[in-house]
């Protein structure tokens, strides 16, 4: 098995449709629900999302990430989260997926196995019901433009994957159209947002 981007986008809409919908009910309410609730938590100022299992990119990882390892492991892939020495500037990708063959050493002991194990690189972004924009903003240091900018350093033998998880499905496609020049051909989107995902999949 090789992982392509036609089999990451099905294990995706596998996790998107068996887990984010009916059993964490994440973005399949109404508008007008998300609308009540956004009045709700500005006011009483709890917490910015509905689902109290899934309220930061942590969580997000640790879904993703728990799920695509329970798929991919019989198939020779293991997944890892915030691995060291895959970007040029030391930072740690949300989620690599590496081929280890039988009888390797460690991924964590090597460096080159590290780097020639790798198929994927994920980043991850995890969008609340009261900003879901805020991923996007230039106040944030690592918004979405910086992680597509990650992505676009790896090389082309690498897949490359954005992950936005709309809670409410807030964020519009002009949003990601501003970064084709990063995205158009080159990194795969996937999003439970249907105006985002595989935005640029060509």
């Amino acid at each position: 098995m090789k992982i392509t981007d036609k089999n990451l986008i099905e294990l995706f809409e596998e996790f998107r449709d068996e887990h984010l919908f009916s059993k964490y009910r994440f973005g399949n309410h109404s508008a007008e629900f998300y609308t009540q609730l956004r009045k709700h938590l500005a006011e009483n100022k709890e917490r910015n999302g509905c689902n109290q299992f899934l309220e930061t990119e942590a969580d997000y990882k640790i879904k993703l990430g728990g799920f695509l390892e329970q798929r991919l492991l019989s198939s020779g892939f293991t997944v890892h989260s915030e691995m060291e020495t895959i970007y040029n500037d030391g930072g740690k990708p949300d989620l690599t997926v590496h081929e280890v063959k039988a009888g390797e050493p460690g991924l964590w002991m090597n460096n080159l196995i590290r780097a020639e194990s790798l198929r994927c690189v994920i980043e991850l972004k995890g969008a609340n019901v009261l900003d879901p924009n805020y991923i996007f903003s230039d106040k944030v240091k690592q918004n979405v433009r910086h992680d597509l900018i990650k992505l676009s350093s790896l090389s082309a033998e690498v897949l490359k994957c954005l992950v936005i998880l709309d809670e409410a499905n807030g964020i519009k496609s002009e949003k990601l159209i501003k970064h084709f020049d990063l995205i158009e051909g080159k990194i795969l989107i996937l999003s439970n947002n249907p105006d985002l995902h595989l935005i640029g999949y060509c």
